[in-house]
């Protein structure tokens, strides 16, 4: 059996505790700006965004990196497609990422080819 607090305790304990609309006004002031508490509200109600979230900052730093250069190099989200086989490889795809990959692999080529040119 448990014995309950007296009265005057819970009080106390009660008053101790911000209240919620006191947490969202220091939240709101710690914060660059308004926009950033809705935002992250945003995000908090949709399904299984956080969990995303905490599994990208808990990948590998390289991994994370990649996955951070191809989304940047993507672009428009709703240009990447994703793939998984039945090994569980994932494979991600996008044509702004082969644009932009064959673009970096044809100025490497010319400066290359530049290169080479003047050494000879």
């Amino acid at each position: 059996m448990t014995r309950s607090l007296p009265k005057t305790k819970r009080c106390q304990m009660r008053r101790s505790e911000p209240s919620l609309e006191t947490l969202v006004e220091q939240l709101v002031r710690q914060l660059d700006s308004p926009a950033r508490v809705l935002e992250l509200c945003y995000w908090s109600r949709e399904r299984h965004v956080l969990d995303i979230i905490r599994a990208i900052v808990a990948l590998p730093e390289r991994t994370r990196e990649a996955l951070e250069a191809f989304l940047a190099m993507a672009g428009d989200p709703e240009t990447v497609a994703a793939t998984l086989d039945s090994s569980g490889r994932l494979s991600l795809s996008s044509p702004h990422v082969a644009e932009a990959l064959d673009l970096m692999s044809n100025t490497r080529n010319l400066v290359t080819a530049e290169v080479v040119h003047r050494t000879h």
